[in-house]
């Protein structure tokens, strides 16, 4: 599957092909397309030495992000996607949790995903019985969660 990327202040953000679509249909008709949960859009931290010292010290404030931009190429490498480095014609490129803290306490919380939608989303658990539980497993792995 593609997904598309955009960059602000360090963060990126990645929408996969098939919601990139449905978010235009509901921003175009003047909805909130995370609302409701139907369009995901993943944020991703950087992974530079100072970002995670400072993640270590204020976990609460990276809570929001999926995960870090090495998370995202695992994720990518693991599920055998692609990553294109521009927001395509669908997404505006809006990247959430970008502008602050503020922002990402008001706002901003109908973009937050977890870990349900990153294993919808990149490998398709529930929409797709062909990936096999070693993927789910690392997933759990990767995201510090308990292994069923």
């Amino acid at each position: 599957m593609k997904f598309f990327s955009a960059t602000n202040n360090g963060i990126t953000a990645v929408i996969s092909e098939e919601h990139a679509p449905l978010y235009k249909l509901i921003k175009d008709a003047d909805g909130n397309p995370p609302k409701g949960g139907v369009v995901k859009i993943f944020t991703f931290h950087s992974s530079d030495e100072s970002t995670l010292k400072h993640k270590k010290e204020f976990p609460f404030q990276y809570a929001h992000y999926t995960g870090s931009i090495d998370d995202l190429d695992w994720l990518i490498e693991q599920g055998g996607h692609e990553l294109v480095l521009e927001a395509g014609w669908a997404w505006d490129g809006h990247v959430p949790f970008s502008n602050g803290s503020e922002t990402a306490e008001t706002r901003e919380q109908e973009y937050v995903t977890d870990l349900s939608d990153v294993r919808e989303v990149f490998f398709g658990e529930g929409s797709s019985p062909q990936k096999n539980t070693l993927e789910v497993k690392a997933v759990l792995e990767v995201f510090d969660q308990e292994v069923p």
